[in-house]
């Protein structure tokens, strides 16, 4: 009666104001759908199959005054939201009811200790944060190609998980969602990820081959820290910065090929990459952040002429390193930048290093502090920061504006090796003469003269060599 009284009342505002256009009053509806406007997405419904599947049906409902209550417009899809019963290899329905379903919802499976493996039907498109969290038994699972969206924690500790195939509909694989997954042995990214989010496969300790397409722009914070078990990884060739600690403590990694977009190597990225020992630099690359490369296994590392900071701890504790190279392009050495390497006794400084910073060199610490080494030699240039350095810390200085004599490098080509050896003997045999720099050199042992004892110095010399 209510709803007869309006209609009429309109019809007769309409009859008033004939002269307006009818386009004006196209957004009022009669009847039942005058409160289409406040329909809402809701749950409409919810039940468990028979097979122990937990659900809700979604759709949309809106309020209907003549009866005070929601009434069901549409039931569009079913979510499954968890599982009562105790069978240990499910077939997820396509359908419930009818109603496609499309989705696992939050925490669907999360904590299930029986659940071994899954099959999901091509109607899901996603799966719901923490889906499968702590699935402990979950042994295999392959998602279909029709999952556009996996969220954060999906299969965060399913400690039980080897194999695994992601969907290729994928464009993002989202905070841990396969996290502390500890036996699964291979990743393959699908073509279509563009972004690989923080955490993604952090502690994957089994993982040892990892495949990233190239599609791949992004790769976030700790993305595989902890994966132990790589030995090698084939970065994509649109990166354009490795974030912080993406392969932090990736133990077995030995070497590793920065793309030729990134500019930048963010803080602690390879920190605790214990046998990585080779590292190819683009000429893309313009920052090293801290601790980047702390507790490598590199023995040399040149770093790129690009770079004008080395940051605080970029390559300390690198237990196996012997050798530097740093470009006239360096203006700043911070603190600790190699501090804590004991085999890398000397350093050669260019002179346009404007700054070096406390304990870069020649020091190892604790958390008690820094201790110096019992020697450590830098090569520079006068008046310079390197030489400020090395007074301020005791340690040797040599000014690379004066030529050095090399101790056996008597034929003066920039090393003693066997052709010195053979001009050696061909002197103590009365067959060759020296000139005055060549004596110097000869003297090995540095006793004023040239001997036979010289002869046994220098061969202890090659050989260690």
């Amino acid at each position: 009666m209510k709803m007869k009284k309006i209609i009429a009342g309109m019809t007769a505002f309409l009859l008033v104001c004939g002269a307006v256009p009818v386009a004006e009053f196209t957004g009022i509806n009669f009847g039942h759908s005058l409160s289409a406007l406040a329909a809402e997405a809701a749950v409409v419904e919810s039940g468990v199959t028979a097979d122990g599947f937990v659900y809700d049906v979604h759709g949309t409902k809106e309020w209907d005054e003549e009866i005070e209550d929601y009434v069901t417009l549409t039931r569009d899809f079913v979510a499954i939201t968890g599982y009562d019963g105790n069978k240990t290899n499910l077939t997820v329905p396509s359908k419930i009811d009818g109603i496609i379903v499309t989705m696992i919802g939050e925490s669907a499976f999360n904590g299930n200790n029986r659940l071994t493996a899954i099959t999901l039907p091509e109607t899901i498109t996603s799966i719901g944060d923490s889906a499968f969290h702590s699935c402990s038994a979950l042994v295999s699972i392959d998602i279909p190609d029709s999952v556009t969206s996996i969220d954060s924690w999906a299969f965060y500790d399913c400690s039980s998980l080897t194999k695994l195939t992601l969907s290729n509909s994928l464009t993002s694989i989202n905070e841990f969602s396969f996290a502390n997954c500890n036996k699964l042995t291979s990743v393959d990214i699908p073509k279509n990820v563009m972004v690989i989010q923080d955490y993604a496969f952090s502690s994957c300790s089994s993982i040892t081959k990892l495949t990233i397409s190239d599609n791949v722009m992004t790769i976030k914070e700790s993305a595989f820290e902890g994966c132990s078990g790589l030995t090698s990884v084939v970065l994509p060739s649109k990166l354009t910065s490795i974030a912080p600690r993406c392969f932090a403590g990736c133990t077995g990694i030995r070497k590793i090929t920065i793309p030729d977009e990134v500019t930048v190597i963010g803080e602690s990225a390879f920190d605790g990459c214990t046998s990585l020992n080779n590292v190819d630099f683009p000429s893309s690359l313009s920052v090293i952040e801290g601790s980047a490369f702390g507790t490598c296994g590199f023995t040399e590392i040149t770093i790129p002429d690009t770079i004008s900071i080395i940051n605080e701890y970029a390559f300390a504790k690198c237990d196996n390193l012997k050798k530097v190279t740093i470009p006239n392009s360096v203006k700043k050495i911070s603190h600790r930048a190699f501090g804590g390497c004991p085999v890398l006794k000397e350093v050669i400084i260019p002179a346009n290093v404007e700054v070096i910073e406390s304990c870069s060199f020649g020091y190892d610490y604790d958390i008690l502090g820094d201790y110096a080494y019992d020697s450590f030699t830098i090569y520079g240039y006068k008046d310079t920061p390197a030489e400020l350095y090395a007074k301020e810390n005791n340690f040797t200085f040599i000014d690379m504006n004066i030529p050095q004599t090399i101790i056996g490098d008597i034929n003066s080509d920039g090393k003693a090796d066997i052709a010195d050896a053979v001009l050696l003997q061909k002197y103590l045999l009365g067959a060759e003469k020296l000139t005055a720099e060549q004596y110097e050199a000869a003297d090995l042992n540095g006793d004023d003269s040239v001997d036979v004892f010289d002869m046994v110095s220098m061969r202890k010399l090659i050989i260690k060599k």
